[in-house]
This record gives structure tokens, sequence and C-alpha cells, in this order.
């Protein structure tokens, strides 16, 4: 062999920081039912594709990697690998991104599954798809990935399914809210999974805080503006470090899309809510951007999707149908949900149509 062929397929040292479980800032926060049932179905015999579903900032990544650092430990895996799929723009590039990960050597017959499979061998490996609703196209070659090492148990962090036939799906929904009545209290106002998080966050900046009858309401009112949603309230506890948590409730929707210093560690997609619903935003079709420019602006939810796409079909019912995709209009309730961030990020909503849309609220 030429020594230039025998340089060219000499595997480079593998890097084990490449594929290492990324630190995670805090504790796991209210999802001890979520984790167990998550950590059961990832050790099932029979399933092999796990898919975390849930809308931008509700926490799928900080669920998914928990549940991969409580296998670390178990034998029914050698080897627990993560791979960022958050900077490829590009489906035909996420074999290699795993590759990568795995420490595999490139496929050079363009065969990737292949090359994966051989070089797992008998391996038990948990592997960690992080962030993949940008590149479901590349959804067959994991399924095949499946298929080829039986001995590979892949979990899929996304905010759409992938709709494999071996994809088992696992809804991440907002933590729970505090109810009214619960502020009388307390001790239990900050048992509530989302009151809980927010006084971290806040304590993490400011060590002398406390939750107290002074701000009590205007936490559990936030926590409930914000339906619970992870982002949201770490935002929104970011910024209580310099404003008092009712001082942030009058100022939500400036507070939410303005950067905050204090947590650099965020990814750029998540630094603020205009970002996150803009990531998902930018992934969907133009007819479906036009539904969401119209929903943003409604106080409360709506009786009938009755306005037309651009090409003529109405928005009616609870679904409707693009690209063979079952849609629903729940999938719109996190832009109603921040309306006035999605209408900020969007622009305002066309209605050359001159059609109206029936509003609650």
């Amino acid at each position: 062999m030429k020594n230039g062929t025998a340089a060219k397929n000499r595997v480079k040292p593998f890097d084990a920081r490449l594929g290492s479980l990324p630190p995670q800032p805090a504790r796991l926060i209210g999802r001890a039912e979520e984790l167990g049932t998550a950590q059961g179905q990832v050790l099932t015999a029979d399933v092999g594709l796990l898919t975390l579903i849930g809308p931008g900032g509700v926490g799928k990544t900080r669920l998914a990697v928990a549940v991969a650092d409580s296998m670390r430990t178990n034998p029914a895996f050698s080897d627990i690998r993560f791979v960022d799929l958050a900077p490829l723009r590009e489906a035909r590039l996420v074999p290699s991104a795993i590759a990568r990960a795995l420490g595999a050597p490139q496929a050079e017959d363009g065969n990737a599954i292949k090359a994966l499979r051989d070089y797992v061998g008998q391996q038990r490996m948990l592997v960690v798809l992080d962030n993949f609703e940008h590149l479901l196209s590349a959804a067959p070659l994991v399924g095949d990935l499946v298929v080829a090492c039986p001995r590979v148990k892949v979990l899929v962090t996304s905010r759409e399914a992938s709709h494999l036939a071996s994809e088992l799906r696992f809804s991440v929904r907002p933590l729970a809210v505090p109810n009214e009545s619960d502020e009388g209290n307390l001790s239990l106002l900050e048992r509530v999974p989302s009151v809980a998080l927010f006084c971290l966050r806040v304590r993490s900046i400011r060590g002398d805080w406390v939750l107290d009858q002074n701000n009590a309401s205007a936490v559990a009112e936030l926590c409930r503006r914000l339906d619970g949603l992870p982002l949201g309230i770490e935002l929104a506890a970011a910024w209580a470090g310099v404003l008092s948590p009712r001082a942030v409730l009058a100022r939500l929707d400036a507070c939410l899309n303005s950067e905050v210093a204090h947590q650099p560690d965020l990814p750029d997609r998540h630094r603020t809510l205009r970002t996150a619903i803009g990531w998902s935003y930018d992934l969907l079709p133009q007819e479906e951007r036009a539904l969401f420019d119209r929903l943003a602006v409604f106080s409360g939810g709506w009786d009938e999707l009755c306005n037309t796409g651009e090409n003529g079909r109405p928005f009616r019912g609870e679904s409707y149908t693009q690209n063979g995709r079952r849609r629903t209009a729940k999938t719109v309730e996190n832009v109603k949900r921040f309306r006035l961030t999605a209408y900020t990020r969007f622009g305002q909503p066309n209605s050359q149509n001159g059609q109206s849309v029936h509003a609650r609220g």
C-alpha cells in the first residue's frame, strides 16, 4: 500500500470530549415523573428510538441529558454519546456528525450506516441526538441505524416527530404552575415546580433572595403568565436579579426579548423567547408562517381557523395536512401564549384577504 493511501485510511485518535454529555447549570426541577418514565422506556427491550417532543424552551435537552446521565452506571450500556445537531444545516451531514461523536471513521464508500455498524459492533450504546427538528429528512438514516445496530438505543430531542415506524414518542410538557390558593402558603408555593425553578435561578444570581409575602403573588403570576415554560421562567428569573418580581411582571415582554448578560451559557437560540420562537418559525413553509402571523395577534384562543393560506386553502378545524404530515391547531399554542413576542418578531400580520378570525378573550 502506498504511503499516501495508508495515511488516508489511518483513523485519527479519538478525542473523548467529543460526544460527551454537556454539563448542566442546575439540578433538574419538577421532572421526577417524566425522568422515571423516560428511563423505563429507554431500557425497554423493543424500544430502539425514543423521541422527546415539545416546543422550544420546554426542557427537552435537559431531560434527555438527565436520562443519559442516569444510565452511566447502568450495565445496559457500555458507552453514552451526545450529538448536538443544532449547528448542522444539511441533513446529509447527520451520519458524519454521529460518527464523529462516536469516534468512528468516516465512510469512504458513502455507506455511513454500514461504517457505523462495523465500528459499533456489539457495543451497547446510548446515543443522544439533540435538536433534530430541522433535519427531519435524515430520519430514515436514523431508522436504518437503529435496525442495523440493535444494541444501540437512540434518544432524540425534537420539536416535531420523525414519523418513523420504530419511533416511540414522549411529550415533554411545561412545568406545573401554582393556583391562586397556593399563594398564601409559602412552603407549598415554593414546592410548585415552576416556582421552584424561578427561585433556584434567582438565587443563583442573588444568594440572599427569598420568596416572601411581598413577592409571592408576583412570582406566582409570572409562572402562570409564562405557562410554566422553563426557558421563559429562567429568562424572567435572570432579570429578577436586578428587578423585583413585580417589576419583571410589569415589563415581561421586554424582559423576555432582551438578552440577559447573566446567562452566557445559553445557546444563541435560547437567549430570548423571540429567538426561540424564531428557530421554529424559520423552519416552516410559507403557508404555515402565514398562519402563525395571523394568530399571533389574538389575546385568547380562537373558535375557528377561517383565514386562507397563500394558495387559497382555508385553515379550518383542529388540523390540516401539509406535505403528508398532520399538524394540529395546538402547534400554534406556543406562539399564541407569547403573542407579543411573535408579533414583534414577525411583524404585522397580513390582513389583505379582508377576512377575520373570531377570537376569544
